[in-house]
């Protein structure tokens, strides 16, 4: 990375990251993905999708504006494991979604009438 580069972006300018945004993700990108496979448990399929999303919520976010960057190799990587850390916390909830499924009773105790049989409506 060329020092004019790392001046510019550790300024705060957020002009120059907007303008720059691809290419200082390009340079950070090796570095995100090998945090993001450590917090999702060496999960290649898991790292890719966080970094993917990761990514675009701080294209957004830098395109809106919505903050000012001090120094974007810091912001970008608190970024990225926040959004991990979220990540991990869906999908944590969603097995115990599943798992309270199962935990359900069995309605098989409930008689099933078949197709072929004809409903009583008296009963």
């Amino acid at each position: 990375m060329s020092e004019t580069l790392t001046l510019s972006y550790e300024s705060g300018s957020i002009e120059y990251i907007k303008e720059n945004f691809w290419e200082l993700w390009q340079e950070e990108w090796e570095s995100l993905y090998r945090c993001c496979l450590k917090l999702m448990g060496n999960n290649p399929t898991l790292a890719e999708d966080a970094l993917s999303q990761a990514m675009l919520k701080a294209w957004e976010k830098v395109q809106a504006g919505a903050c000012r960057i001090a120094n974007f190799k810091a912001w970008v990587r608190t970024l990225t494991r926040n959004h991990c850390t979220d990540m991990l916390r869906s999908l944590g909830r969603e097995a115990n979604r599943t798992e309270s499924l199962e935990a359900l009773p069995c309605l098989v105790d409930e008689v099933l009438v078949s197709q072929d049989e004809e409903i009583d409506p008296a009963a």
